[in-house]
């Protein structure tokens, strides 16, 4: 079997890495933030080109975090509307609705990301782009935008990690920026992880104040906060990481490359191929009218795929309150296929993976 994501490989090349640190880390560290978080904040920060980075628990507290932030600061209240692509990850409009605003689904353009013709209507006030499968938007366009319109530019920068577009990385172009660093991201921890990046001071203090019970000393809450914080043995694994991340995204790309090149099925769209780093390949996503078949052939031949996302967020029994129909993301989920982009993939497996799909 080629699995989708031999996270076992991956990782095992950091081994006596991880086992060094977490020696440190029990004998050194403190168990709650401390060091190891500081500095990974400092080098994601850096890495990420803006001046700062506050770690969280997860990608989806990021996002929350960031709303909650705004609201704190009287920018967003209670009701207002926020622009997200129909076809995302429902944690993005769940954190929408958790920050107690109103989602406002649009149907993605080219690419799979947001159509930037979206209406603009009294109570929007942000807007989400979400740089989905590793493909950065084109939010210098939608920056203009967001400042000609006076909206909250807020990126979903989950899948997007060492994107660059313009020579600005993912995460630099908004306002705020949230970023997962779940274990299958292109730079996973080995367990939940997230931050926030910004260049806005008061808001990265108004955040990294929430995700601490709202506490700027101990024991003293002045905002109803929540406990969000990054565990910084995460951070120290993601310390370990971070150094090759460039390097295993290449690595993704010249995966890309080679199915770009290769594959040949007429009953397959192959996603547009980006040389240049626009484009990190967190997921390889080919679209099929025989999807299921299709996938159904590659397991029987031992190579496994996912389908992100097979149900969007708007059928989710969790959200039927909105109420609406989207046909375009429906469509999506009914025909994409993820292949795998797993960058330690042997040659000879990519080969085999090929074959298989063009023997389909």
């Amino acid at each position: 079997m080629i699995k989708f994501l031999d996270l076992n490989r991956l990782n095992k090349t950091y081994s006596d890495r991880f086992l060094e640190l977490t020696k440190d880390f029990i004998e050194h560290h403190s168990y709650i933030l401390g060091e190891l978080v500081e500095t990974f904040e400092q080098k994601w920060s850096e890495y990420c080109g803006v001046p700062y980075a506050v770690g969280v628990s997860s990608g989806s507290d990021a996002l929350l975090l960031i709303l909650e932030a705004y609201k704190t600061l009287g920018k967003l209240h209670a009701g207002d509307e926020v622009i997200v692509p129909s076809n995302t990850y429902i944690a993005t409009v769940l954190a929408v609705l958790h920050a107690g605003l109103k989602p406002v689904l649009v149907p993605p353009g080219k690419n799979f990301n947001l159509d930037e013709n979206f209406t603009i209507g009294p109570r929007t006030k942000a807007v989400i782009a979400v740089h989905l499968y590793g493909n950065i938007h084109p939010v210098d366009r939608l920056a203009r935008r967001a400042e000609a319109e006076n909206l909250i530019l807020i990126e979903d920068a989950a899948q997007a990690h060492g994107a660059v577009l313009n020579g600005i990385k993912a995460g630099a172009w908004a306002h705020a920026a949230a970023f997962s660093f779940y274990p299958t991201k292109n730079l996973g921890a080995l367990g939940d992880a997230g931050a926030v990046v910004t260049h806005d001071k008061v808001l990265a203090q108004t955040i990294r104040q929430l995700r601490n019970y709202g506490q700027k000393e101990k024991y003293i809450s002045e905002l109803p906060g929540h406990n969000a914080r990054l565990d910084p043995i995460q951070a120290g694994f993601l310390l370990i990481k971070l150094k090759d991340l460039d390097f295993y995204n290449r690595k993704r790309i010249e995966i890309a490359r080679f199915y770009e090149e290769n594959i040949r099925h007429p009953a397959i769209i192959k996603p547009a191929f980006y040389p240049d780093g626009t484009h990190v390949y967190h997921q390889y996503v080919i679209r099929s009218t025989e999807r299921d078949r299709l996938q159904s052939h590659l397991k029987k031949h031992g190579i496994e795929t996912l389908v992100h996302y097979p149900v969007p967020p708007h059928r989710q029994n969790a959200l039927k309150s909105l109420n609406i129909t989207e046909p375009v993301s429906e469509k999506i989920g009914r025909q994409v296929l993820s292949l795998p982009v797993d960058p330690v993939l042997r040659g000879e497996e990519l080969e085999y993976i090929v074959d298989i799909i063009n023997r389909f």
